[in-house]
């Protein structure tokens, strides 16, 4: 035994340790995707797919790349990077239902309903991004 700790401070002391230790194991999902700068137009007469509501197109902006959406309300935009994963080489493909998928994780998200985790490890919803729809013209931006 430690000289000089009594034993409640030596217990204790073991206890800290033990949860600082076993906490170290768990997977870190306060980490945030990067900040990137984003400030993009879509013209809907040449990308006139997403006019369709369910249709979507993928820009190479933003962090990873960025999904756009017609929801059939209006549009949303997230970025392709995966909030559980939160690294570049860990990215969202979209599939026709409205479902996207972590290549790393296997984690799953609606993006009909917001980019919220359908399935998987994550808790987080997909990073989204501002879309202002005017004159025929979408505005992606933070």
């Amino acid at each position: 035994m430690l000289k000089g700790l009594s034993k409640p401070l030596l217990q204790f002391s073991l206890i800290v340790l033990f949860l600082l230790t076993a906490s170290s194991c768990k997977k870190d999902q306060q980490q945030l995707i990067p900040y990137v700068q984003v400030d993009f137009y879509i013209n809907l007469a040449t990308h006139n797919d997403l006019s369709v509501p369910g249709n979507y197109e993928v820009f190479a902006k933003g962090y990873t790349g960025i999904i756009v959406m017609n929801n059939g309300n209006g549009f949303y935009a997230f970025d392709t990077c995966c909030p559980y994963e939160a690294q570049a080489g860990c990215t969202v493909t979209p599939d026709d239902s409205g479902i996207a998928t972590c290549s790393c994780c296997g984690s799953q998200y609606s993006l009909f309903g917001g980019g919220y985790p359908i399935e998987g490890p994550a808790t987080r919803n997909l990073h989204r991004y501002q879309v202002t729809s005017t004159g025929g013209r979408l505005w992606v931006h933070n």
